[in-house]
């Protein structure tokens, strides 16, 4: 399939499961329906998020997309939530409610979301995943069976949840309340992720750094431009260029010692050296001619990666595991002989 029949398919993958998930099932905080006004939802990250995380894994299921392609989308997801500063600020249910500045609205000002904000549709969806891979691990259900059972309860009668809904639901549905409590307050309400390493290797796939010991200045875009080279976008915080103080807009005349005319004069002064080490920079920020040490930080970025390419042991119950997982839940026809 090529790129663009792919994006097509994935759109059609999440609204089609929309005709279930928001249009049936839906959340209380969305009405009265007002198209003349925003509305505001703390359940976004269940509408939209978990949508999100049915879109590859129902492609992949009818045998549409392949592993490889499947693992490489759960590492974007894990990535984009994982290693973002913004859950230090806000919760899923926080992000949420920011759906009516974010979701196609346009701001003429300036904004910081790149370290404050994490999409509700991605990070909803991680929480799928992390609720799935731990319903089949501690309880030997599924997340589908959950949402079978909110079906009947909120879908099929129309009658609009609360996250307090969503909260007892689970509980009833593991027969378990205090494991539903924990999950909501770490998780939905809380910002804590759940342990993906762990759970993935459950089904075979290996959540790991993609450049272990590589060093990095921090995700960040550079342009090359007169004098230096500019650093295009916002740092992260916690990430080097922040921690010495420059943001979009500097100008990096020197790094080390040596002058820079070019992303790739950066990365080849970055790639001489080891995380830990520390390296001048001369900029200018604001018209003024600015120095300061930048610490170098190792390279964050995350992979998925099936056990069998990574050179490990698929054992069979890891196998068993994926397929329960990953397999078509079509049943199979009974024989008509």
């Amino acid at each position: 399939i090529g790129a663009g029949a792919a994006r097509n398919l994935g759109t059609l993958s999440h609204e089609f499961f929309h005709t279930w998930n928001v249009e049936r099932l839906r959340a209380r905080s969305l009405e009265p329906f007002d198209f003349e006004r925003a509305n505001m939802s703390d359940a976004l990250w269940f509408g939209e998020g978990f949508t999100s995380y049915y879109d590859d894994l129902t492609i992949h299921r009818a045998g549409l997309m392949d592993l490889d392609t499947y693992a490489s989308g759960l590492a974007g997801m894990l990535n984009a939530v994982i290693n973002s500063p913004g859950r230090r600020f806000f919760s899923p249910v926080e992000m949420s409610m920011q759906a009516p500045f974010v979701d196609a609205a346009t701001s003429v000002d300036p904004h910081n979301r790149v370290n404050t904000f994490i999409s509700y549709y991605t990070w909803g969806s991680a929480i799928g995943l992390g609720l799935d891979l731990t319903l089949r691990t501690r309880f030997n259900k599924t997340l589908d069976q959950f949402m079978r059972a909110l079906w009947a309860e909120f879908g099929r009668t129309e009658v609009p949840y609360t996250v307090d809904d969503l909260r007892l639901a689970l509980g009833r549905f593991t027969s378990d309340q205090g494991f539903a409590d924990d999950f909501f307050a770490r998780y939905i309400t809380g910002r804590e992720i759940v342990d993906y390493e762990s759970l993935l290797a459950r089904a075979g796939l290996l959540l790991r750094k993609v450049n272990p010991g590589a060093p990095t200045l921090g995700r960040v875009a550079l342009q090359p431009a007169d004098g230096g080279v500019v650093v295009a976008s916002q740092t992260l915080i916690g990430s080097p260029l922040y921690e010495a103080g420059l943001d979009r807009g500097d100008l990096i005349v020197s790094l080390g010692g040596s002058t820079v005319a070019t992303p790739a004069d950066v990365q080849a002064i970055v790639a001489a050296h080891r995380p830990g080490d520390t390296l001048e920079v001369a900029f200018v920020q604001r018209g003024q001619s600015r120095t300061a040490r930048v610490t170098l930080a190792e390279d964050d970025r995350l992979e998925v990666v099936p056990f069998e390419n990574a050179g490990r042991e698929l054992s069979r119950d890891a196998r068993r595991f994926r397929e329960a997982w990953l397999g078509s839940q079509v049943p199979a026809k009974a024989s008509t002989r």
